[in-house]
């Protein structure tokens, strides 16, 4: 099922769908595994000294290729690559995006991970006008506390029927 091709210390593993360069961690310190989301542009290369970093620390670190040469060409097929992956974890990892990749893990409720980081996060554009409340850290973390929802931004409202 699975194969593999050895580079220096990072393994290229191929699945069915998934495809991902793994580091293996220098002690196994976590048996939870990172999976490493890259953002549009990015391929798995801008993970490696991230992932030199956590494996010396104790973590197995996994980062994803979607589509290996072809980039998935919408947001659904982003988010198949991603469930794919966390499917082909050995354990429940905990999930790092950055960019779309930061989008997708915050966007996709996974009850199979451990815990989700998002490293600058794409933003809507919906969202990113300019004095939403979900802009707003404090503002959200206050309507959280007091059990209240967060409204839809203006222009979103616009497009609603009453």
């Amino acid at each position: 099922m699975w194969g593999s091709r050895r580079t220096d210390r990072t393994m290229t593993r191929y699945a069915a769908c998934p495809r991902f360069e793994t580091l293996a961690a220098e002690w196994p310190k976590f048996t939870a595994p990172l999976l490493l989301v890259p953002g549009l542009w990015c391929r798995p290369a801008a993970w490696r000294r991230c992932m030199g970093y956590f494996a010396h620390r104790g973590w197995t670190c996994h980062a994803l290729d979607p589509g290996g040469a072809t980039r998935p060409a919408s947001v659904a097929e982003w988010q198949d690559a991603v469930r794919d992956a966390v499917r082909a974890c050995d354990a429940p990892p905990v999930l790092v995006g950055h960019d779309l990749g930061g989008w997708l893990v915050l966007h996709d409720t996974m009850t199979e991970v451990r815990a989700v980081v998002a490293l600058a996060p794409l933003v809507p554009r919906v969202l990113a006008q300019r004095g939403h409340l979900a802009m707003t850290r404090w503002a959200v973390w206050w309507a959280l506390r007091r059990g209240m929802t967060v409204p839809a931004p203006k222009a979103a409202r616009k497009g609603r029927a009453r």
